[in-house]
């Protein structure tokens, strides 16, 4: 039996289209074509993946054959894209954040339910699997009530101008916090409350492509959140000179250490063992894995499946609703 070929259709040429396509390109049901309105990188990147690519974003939306559209765009740009591609009858996976405010994700929100198709956002953190692990072993209350954590994640930024200009949807908030919000939220399922403990441009010049861009938007954030009867510290930012990410919850009967980072160890630690897990620290090495690969394959299977996905826009709506208030402060 013949497997119907799935037609996805990438807007935007950048580096994250380029992790997106090769996820696409490892499915043999799945057949990919890639639009930018810079025709030069968009021809690039249909080369290196030996793909079609077409001219305009529209010509992507319009096309009764793509059944799917990926948009990898700046976030300014998501909202128009998205309401389009929907419109149409596609399904849609956008990366993060989903938008630039509530109101645009919630006129998106009802599109997505009229249109009745699959709409997911890329928060890829939730698919590394000691990140999995973690999830089960407070679901299944090892460390007891958590009372206290830590999420961070930095990198040095300077990638693309875009990124560090508020006019085009840059900053840490929307580059890397909301990934940690979306965390808090997924292992926590609240945020209560949140106070700006630090807010600031502190790298107020990047040389990017040769060129000096003068940064307007925030490069470090520092939060202390309430969640019930945890306080947690979440910090994020664009100044740290190579990629550092982990995230620590400590409870009433121990402690739990993980990242992303493959050289990092995910421990636990027990001050009564619970289930299979002794008394003191546990050691889980967790290999380097392609996120881009797991969250894609998930997305693509939900489809084929019918089954809902594990980044719904209620939860990306919720992560929003903390960033907005944010930008404001």
């Amino acid at each position: 039996m013949v497997k119907e070929t799935m037609k996805v259709g990438v807007i935007g040429a950048g580096k994250i289209a380029g992790r997106h396509i090769g996820a696409y390109k490892k499915f043999a049901d799945v057949e990919v074509v890639v639009s930018d309105i810079d025709g030069d990188a968009s021809g690039r990147l249909a080369s290196h993946f030996r793909i079609d690519c077409m001219g305009k974003t529209a010509d992507i939306i319009e096309n009764d054959a793509i059944q799917v559209v990926d948009v990898c765009t700046p976030v300014t740009s998501h909202k128009e894209i998205i309401l389009a591609a929907l419109k149409k009858g596609k399904h849609v996976f956008c990366e993060k954040p989903l938008c630039m405010s509530l109101l645009e994700a919630f006129q998106i929100k009802g599109a997505a339910e009229n249109a009745e198709k699959m709409l997911m956002v890329g928060y890829l953190y939730r698919f590394h699997p000691a990140f999995v692990k973690v999830k089960e072993w407070l679901d299944e209350g090892l460390i007891g009530n958590v009372h206290f954590g830590i999420f961070r994640v930095g990198g040095r930024g300077s990638h693309q101008a875009w990124k560090h200009l508020l006019s085009c949807g840059g900053g840490v908030i929307n580059e890397m916090l909301i990934h940690k919000l979306d965390l808090v939220l997924w292992y926590l399922d609240r945020i209560d409350s949140v106070k700006v403990s630090a807010k600031e441009i502190l790298i107020k010049e990047r040389e990017i492509g040769g060129q000096i861009v003068k940064a307007d938007a925030e490069d470090m954030i520092l939060l202390d959140l309430r969640c019930g009867g945890a306080r947690i510290i979440c910090e994020a930012d664009f100044v740290s000179p190579v990629y550092m990410e982990y995230l620590e919850f400590h409870g009433d009967n121990g402690s739990i250490f993980t990242s992303v980072l493959s050289h990092l160890p995910t421990i636990l630690f027990l001050k009564e063992g619970r289930g299979i897990y002794d008394k003191g620290s546990t050691f889980v090495n967790f290999q380097q894995v392609n996120l881009f690969d797991l969250e894609i394959g998930h997305f693509l299977n939900c489809i084929k499946n019918g089954t809902r996905n594990m980044n719904s826009i209620d939860d990306s709506i919720k992560a929003l609703e903390i960033a907005e208030k944010l930008k404001e402060a």
